[in-house]
């Protein structure tokens, strides 16, 4: 089964709330995605920096997770500004 995303579902269910409250809402989720994203970047700076990114590193795991944080909070600050912007 698919996880659920709460976010997702709000904004399925966009039209069924205030616009205004709704591109607040999804601004907000933005600027937090930005700013993990931002601490996130500088601790993948910092992991490559110590060799992390080499596949034969011990902690290459760690790295690899976090890039994949990276990418999903690029992806969650894009699409919540869109949406913000939409409304």
């Amino acid at each position: 089964m698919a996880p659920r995303s709460e976010v997702a579902l709000k904004a399925y269910a966009v039209n069924s709330a205030d616009p205004q409250q709704m591109a607040a809402l999804y601004q907000g989720l933005a600027e937090q995605a930005a700013a993990t994203l931002a601490a996130f970047e500088e601790e993948l700076d910092w992991m490559r920096a110590e060799g992390y990114d080499n596949t034969t590193h011990p902690k290459f795991g760690a790295y690899a997770v976090l890039r994949f944080g990276v990418e999903s909070q690029r992806v969650m600050q894009e699409w919540s500004s869109w949406l913000a912007s939409r409304l």
